[in-house]
Parts: structure tokens; sequence; C-alpha cells
């Protein structure tokens, strides 16, 4: 409809190497589904935290985050794609990069899983390993969500080094929908003993043109 935004809101989706096959079979049967023939059927997905099951090993998070990235390639591919022809004339279907600027995630509490917090089983000084746990002490700000950006650098065309400036807050402009996003890492206090810990970063909000009472 002219002038309204679709958006498909996900949260929570916890994936892991065990659910994702799972997963993805569900997103392939939305071929079916009339509505998402149209490829403008959503303007944007967004995913508000919680995109990997945490709170487990190093090597199976890195994992759980691998299985995140193809579950929302699958769904960017079902709603997005367009018929488009091989050499030969067979018929396939092809997804335009422009999807990668459609998809909005911001952190949760699981995805709060810091690199130096995580130590081995048998030495402390170790910074990870495939049997790491989280570690007692609290790393840098950013340090807490090292596996959470290394998705997003693989999965998105974003702009690391800001967005770790910023904190992972960011602030979206599209002038041709007439639509902005803040979007905002309320998880950036947590810690190893409250990792639900709630925090709204006043100054990021107030930089880009919004006032909190």
């Amino acid at each position: 409809t002219p002038g309204k935004v679709r958006i498909l809101h996900l949260s929570d989706l916890h994936v892991t190497k065990d659910n994702a096959k799972e997963m993805q079979s569900c997103i392939k049967a939305l071929e079916q589904v009339e509505q998402l023939q149209d490829k403008d059927a959503f303007d944007f997905i967004a995913i508000t935290g919680d995109v990997a099951q945490g709170r487990c090993s190093a090597g199976e998070l890195e994992k759980n985050y691998e299985c995140a990235a193809e579950v929302i390639r699958e769904l960017a591919f079902q709603i997005w794609s367009r018929p488009a022809l091989r050499r030969g004339g067979k018929q396939t279907r092809m997804l335009d990069q422009d999807w990668k600027k459609r998809v909005l995630i911001i952190p949760g509490n699981h995805d709060y899983a810091s690199m130096n917090e995580l130590e081995t089983q048998h030495d402390e000084t170790h910074r990870a390993s495939a049997g790491g746990r989280p570690a007692a002490q609290e790393g840098s700000p950013m340090a807490k969500f090292t596996y959470y950006i290394n998705f997003l650098r693989q999965l998105l065309d974003v702009n690391i080094g800001t967005l770790i400036d910023q904190g992972l807050n960011e602030f979206r402009r599209y002038d041709d929908l007439n639509v902005s996003f803040l979007l905002l890492n309320t998880s950036i206090m947590a810690n190893p003993l409250r990792n639900n810990k709630v925090h709204l970063d006043r100054h990021f909000v107030e930089s880009v043109g919004f006032k909190m009472e």
C-alpha cells in the first residue's frame, strides 16, 4: 500500500545448530504463501534481540551464530528473491544485495557473550576454547559482544567500526520510504553476574536528535 512501511518483526529466535534446519524448513514453506509472491511484501525484517542461543561453550556459540546467519539469509531469499534466468535459459531465483540494508538487528541479553570473558576449563589464562564458559571477570564493553559483532560483520553491510564506537546503537534513515529507525542496544550494561540488566544510552539517543525526559 502506498505510504505504508511493512515490517516483518521477529524476536528471540535463539537459533542453535539443532533447531536451525527446522527453522529453515519452515521458512522454505513460505514460498507457498501467496501474499509473499510479491517481492515488495515486506520492506524490512526487524529482529529485536537474542538472535542465537547464548550461555553455552565458545565453540557452540560460534556455530549457533553461523546457523542464525543461514536462517536469516533463507528468510531474506524467500521474501525478496526474484525470478532470473541462468545461462541456457534455466529459470532460477536471485536475491539483490540491497537486502542487507533492509535487515535490522539489535542484540539481546543472550547475544552478550564476551571473547574476553570466556575461559577454558583447564587454564584460565587462555582467552577461549570450545570448552570455554563465561569467566568471572568482566572484559571491555565491546568485548562483551565479540561473537555477535562477528556475526553482523559476516551477514550485513554495516560499518563495524562506527557501530562499535556507538555501543552497537544505530540510527538509520531511509529517505525513499520516509522512515527512520533508532536501534538501541539495551544489553550494553550486561555483566557476568547480571546479564539481563536493561540500559538506554541517553547520550546516543540525544545525539541523533531525540529527547529523553
